[in-house]
């Protein structure tokens, strides 16, 4: 009997760890979305993303890759971006992919513009093009 009751307490402990554990984790995620915005990057060549990439801006990380998929037009990549309330980009900022030498994660760093028209949540930032 006595056994019976410490396998039933055993497994409420379990429980209530878990259930912690899952909201926490819940809690964490709504509070990341309350602080940060989307963007989309438009790109032609993914270069490896896949999501969980950093993005950063002038070195210091502001943001990451939340999601990497092809647009209905094949030659474009549509790459989303959650960036921190506290950036704030002119609509002529521009973003490219780096990918390290030697393997390792990828990352998108972006050059802020000098635009007074600024990207809100949801808008698009295009890839730098070198000529």
């Amino acid at each position: 009997m006595r056994c019976k009751r410490d396998i039933v307490t055993v497994l409420a402990v379990c429980s209530a760890v878990l259930c912690f554990s899952l909201c926490k984790n819940w809690l964490k995620q709504e509070a990341d979305v309350r602080s940060t915005y989307p963007l989309t990057l438009i790109l032609h060549n993914a270069q490896g993303l896949r999501g969980n990439e950093s993005v950063l801006v002038s070195g210091v990380v502001m943001g990451s890759v939340t999601t990497v998929q092809l647009d209905t037009d094949p030659r474009t990549v549509l790459v989303r971006l959650r960036l921190s309330h506290e950036l704030i980009l002119s609509k002529n900022s521009v973003a490219r992919v780096d990918v390290p030498p030697f393997g390792g994660m990828s990352t998108v760093h972006i050059t802020p513009g000098d635009s007074r028209e600024t990207l809100g949540s949801g808008d698009q930032i295009h890839e730098r093009v070198y000529e």
